[in-house]
């Protein structure tokens, strides 16, 4: 698996249980990731309003806020509609995964999930993520060029 998606890839975890939490910082940073801790989803948008994570992991049920919450509003706010959310929960009903993906989630993991899985799913992620930035760069680019030509 290439690694410049990974290196310096920074990831919030969204997670209210603290041993869950321990666990799965522990895998990112084993594969490299900066990794962020949000107990809830207050603190959760605070940490993506002031750190710009690139991905992040999302648990459902949550304090306060739930996830679907979270993500309703990540994906409407112009600053943060890019940044994949992958929606995690021990939630393992076919309609539970529908809402997380009609809302705007780009991916969902029921838990327990294997520490594979959850890596393979984060580096697909950032590297669509990748390409789509570089597509927008060079449409900015011809944009730029085109407006010089004309």
């Amino acid at each position: 698996m290439g690694r410049e998606y990974v290196v310096k890839s920074k990831v919030l975890l969204v997670e209210d249980d603290p041993v869950q939490a321990s666990a799965t910082q522990e895998i990112l940073a084993k594969a490299g990731y900066e990794v962020l801790w949000a107990e809830d989803g207050i603190n959760a948008i605070k940490a993506v309003k002031a750190e710009r994570p690139d991905i992040i992991l999302l648990d459902i049920i949550l304090p306060g806020m739930d996830g679907y919450d979270i993500c309703r509003w990540l994906k409407l706010e112009e600053t943060t509609k890019g940044i994949p959310v992958i929606m995690l929960t021990l939630k393992k009903e076919f309609s539970d995964k529908i809402s997380g993906l009609h809302i705007g989630a780009d991916d969902y993991l029921p838990k327990p999930y294997h520490e594979h899985e959850l890596n393979a799913r984060i580096y697909s992620l950032l590297r669509t993520k990748a390409l789509q930035e570089e597509l927008r760069q060079k449409n900015r680019q011809l944009e730029e060029l085109l407006h010089r030509v004309n």
